[in-house]
């Protein structure tokens, strides 16, 4: 009898391993969507460690003068908001998950898959990954 406990805990475990590997979000789904209107030095390491790790990334407001204003002060950084609602209205057909970051100060530390595996299939809303709750 304890046998059969045993091989009846050892195939739910089993099953339930499963499942959650198949609830998973696939990392072709994964798009990095960023605003940057200037090429720095930040920039370019987070280019390069996206490119390294094999994120796709989505550059809005490239090249484009910044009227955003002081994010710390009126009017607030409104430029950056603008481009990345134009960016997901654009985008509102495509089945993805979009992770918005800022890109002058950020650089990745590892892949898609790992970053994925943090986030639970239900915990995305509407196709966004939100980590910060103000924003949710």
């Amino acid at each position: 009898m304890c046998g059969f406990m045993y091989l009846w805990i050892s195939v739910c475990a089993l099953f339930i391993l499963t499942s959650c590997e198949e609830q998973r979000i696939p990392e072709e789904k994964l798009l990095v969507v960023t605003v940057a209107t200037k090429d720095t030095d930040g920039f370019r390491r987070f280019l390069r460690s996206a490119k390294h790790f094999n994120y796709t990334v989505k550059v809005v407001g490239r090249d484009e003068k910044w009227i955003g204003g002081n994010y710390m002060g009126a009017p607030g950084g409104g430029q950056k908001v603008r481009l990345l609602k134009s960016a997901l209205e654009e985008m509102k057909n495509q089945d993805k998950i979009i992770l918005f970051t800022d890109s002058y100060d950020v650089v990745f530390a590892s892949g898609p898959k790992e970053l994925l595996e943090e986030v639970p299939a239900g915990q995305t809303q509407g196709g966004l990954l939100v980590r910060e709750p103000y924003l949710a």
